[in-house]
Parts: C-alpha cells; sequence; structure tokens
C-alpha cells in the first residue's frame, strides 16, 4: 500500500499539491520485517551488505572452503570481501551507495565466519600475503588439528558411554547455556532493524590482567621477540581474549553484563592457544620452507613404510622426487631426515630409519579448520 500511494504522489496522480503533500507526509514507511535465514554460504560484498539490511546477525559458513575461495566470495572481490568482513569483525560502520540497490549501512550489525578446508587449500589461504598484509587473517581464530585417521576404533559401547557422560556433564551444562541465550530475544532498533547491542565491562581483577597480557604480547613483537614472525596475529590477540572471555563468560551465565576474573585468563588461555597455532602453522606454511617439506616427507614415510625400516634411497629412488619434495639425492634427503629426527619423529638405527614410536602416526599437514 505504501509504495502503491508513494508512486500515485511520484506519477502526479494526485493533481492537488496540498493533497499530494498530505498523502506524502501522513504515511510513515513500514519497516522491512527480519529475514529468518541466518546463515549464507556464498557471497559478494553488495550482497551481503543487502542481507545484512534483511537480518542483522549472520552466520557466513561453508565446510567446503574451495567453494569459499573459488565463489564469488574470494577472485576478483577479494579485496572488497576481505576489507568488508573487517570492517564488520571491528564494528565498524559502512555507508555504501548503489544505483540499484539505493543506500544501506551496516551499522548495528554483525557477521560470524566459519570456514573449513581441505590442507593445500588451507596453506593457499594462510600464505596469501594480500589476506596476511591486509590484517583480514589476524582477524581470524585459525586451527590446523591433526587427522584421527587410523584411530577412530572406539566400539559402540565406548561410543554410548562417553556420549551420555558428556551429555551429563559438560554437554547438558551447554546446552542448558545455549537454550537459555536464545530465550532472550535480541532487541533492534525501530529506525533500520539494528541491534541494541549489550555491553559487557570487565571487573578490576580482570582488567589488570588483560594490562599484563596486553605487555607480554606487544613485548613479544620485537625484533628476535617470540612473536616477530606473527606481529599481525599477536598485535589482535588481546581483542580476541576479549571477545572469547565475554562468550564463555555469556555461556556460565546468560544475563552477566561483567566480565570476571576467572573467564578473563580463560580467555586469554584460548587466544594465546591459536596464536601458538598460528605461528606452528606459519613455521611451514610456505611450499619452499624446510619444516613444510619435512612435515610431507613425514606423511609420505607414515604412509609409505609405516614402522618398517627404510634406507635414504628409498625415498629419493621413490616417491621423494615428487615435486613437492624435491628429494633427488642423498644430501637433500638426510637433510629433511635430520630435522625430522631432532624433533622426534624418525630415528636413525645402523643403515636404515624407522619412524619414530612416539609419533602417533597422526598427519598434521592432513586436516586443516579455520575458525571466526
Amino acid at each position: 500500500h505504501y509504495e502503491s500511494e508513494q508512486k500515485r504522489v511520484r506519477n502526479k496522480a494526485i493533481t492537488d499539491f496540498a493533497d499530494s503533500r498530505s498523502v506524502a507526509l501522513s504515511m510513515d514507511q513500514p519497516r522491512e520485517p527480519i529475514n529468518p535465514q541466518m546463515m549464507i554460504n556464498d557471497f559478494t560484498q553488495e550482497g551481503l551488505m543487502r542481507a545484512l539490511r534483511q537480518t542483522p546477525a549472520i552466520l557466513l559458513s561453508e565446510d567446503e572452503g574451495g567453494s569459499f575461495l573459488g565463489g564469488h566470495s574470494w577472485g576478483e572481490n577479494k579485496m572488497k570481501v576481505m576489507t568488508f568482513l573487517s570492517s564488520l569483525w571491528g564494528g565498524e560502520a559502512r555507508h555504501v551507495a548503489r544505483a540499484l540497490d539505493g543506500r544501506s549501512s551496516n551499522s548495528n550489525r554483525r557477521a560470524s565466519l566459519n570456514l573449513m578446508f581441505q590442507p593445500k587449500l588451507s596453506s593457499q589461504l594462510v600464505s596469501d600475503g594480500e589476506a596476511l598484509d591486509q590484517g583480514f587473517l589476524a582477524r581470524i581464530l585459525i586451527s590446523h588439528p591433526p587427522s584421527r585417521i587410523g584411530t577412530r576404533t572406539k566400539s559402540r559401547h565406548q561410543l554410548f558411554v562417553q556420549n551420555v557422560h558428556c551429555a551429563d556433564g559438560p554437554m547438558g551444562k551447554w546446552r542448558q547455556s545455549i537454550n537459555e541465550l536464545a530465550s532472550i530475544k535480541p532487541r533492534y532498533r525501530d529506525s533500520d532493524n539494528g541491534l541494541e547491542n549489550t555491553v559487557l565491562t570487565f571487573d578490576s581483577e580482570a582488567w589488570m590482567l588483560l594490562e599484563e597480557y596486553y605487555k607480554e604480547t606487544e613485548e613479544g613483537q620485537i625484533a628476535d621477540g617470540k612473536y616477530e614472525g606473527v606481529r599481525s596475529f599477536a598485535s589482535k590477540t588481546l581483542e580476541q581474549a576479549c571477545r572469547i572471555a565475554a562468550v564463555l563468560q555469556k555461556v556460565d551465565d546468560p544475563r552477566a553484563d561483567t566480565i570476571d576474573l576467572d573467564h578473563a585468563r580463560s580467555g586469554i588461555v584460548v587466544a594465546e592457544w591459536y596464536l601458538n597455532e598460528m605461528m606452528r602453522i606459519t613455521s611451514h606454511s610456505t611450499e619452499q620452507s624446510a619444516e613444510y617439506k619435512a612435515q610431507l616427507l613425514l606423511d609420505l614415510l607414515t604412509d609409505e613404510f609405516g614402522r618398517e625400516g627404510f634406507k635414504p634411497q628409498d625415498i629419493y629412488h621413490g616417491k621423494g622426487r615428487n615435486k613437492a619434495l624435491e628429494l633427488r639425492d642423498s644430501k637433500s634427503t638426510r637433510n629433511a631426515l635430520r630435522l625430522l629426527e631432532e624433533l622426534g619423529y624418525v630415528v636413525e638405527n645402523g643403515d636404515e630409519w624407522h619412524v619414530s614410536a612416539a609419533y602417533s602416526g597422526l598427519h598434521t599437514a592432513q586436516t586443516a579448520q579455520t575458525d571466526a
């Protein structure tokens, strides 16, 4: 009704100017209803902006990360998407004007990002220079867990007992908290359906702990410091800790408006784990690094020989000559084996080598997951 009346005014179907003005001024534009669809798999920056106008809180989730990197979300739109997602992460308002869509803003909108990748694609993203320099990756919590292939041997009874224990213990508490949080209806602004955000504050003890952690991570970014190689991630880790602490506090007490010392400490522990994980990943993220090639070699040895003995020539006369490893002679092969020996993954026994019994066979270059 509103649009048809406005169109009638624009087309001068009302000949009397006073009547036209009174009609235009007396009509309030109805507020667009909230779209219940909260999850998106593929998007462009413009499409996401439009979706946020209809749904102020959205989950961007893709369990096949290749679709993200190869779809509209990335490609030629990469820089625009990274910049826009970074602004959402920081809560910065962006105002866009388009000929077809008119004006829109992401003010008081929120988005969560969850992507899962296969190993090669995750390495491609982690080693992306633009994503690193722009600070996009530093705003994401990235993990690269070892594969559990070959160890999933629990019986049906063992799985049942484990599930019952989780349901009665941690999972039961988690489910109760999530249900209580879900029962709290979000508040929306009348003007544009934006979220009326809840503000959490840290108590004095929590604040002191966060200040100490800030100093530690800041000092670690100096030349030759602990975090020199992951400065962009270290510079964001305090804010990550604060966000994680807020989530943990809300899960434990959905009605909380203050973050206490225990939850601040827990937030720091989790954020620091992700920072250390990033240090581990980047140490062999480039395909030219010795660590990366050593990891590929370890995967090859585990698959090819298991616990059986092997000699260096078995490697460089066999699969070690592939393009990824390029182990074509005794020297390069022994250098890679020495690095694995220093890490405790292989042992030399006479003229043979073995994968160490201390190594569980979990392929740390076989599975990757990325969360935000």
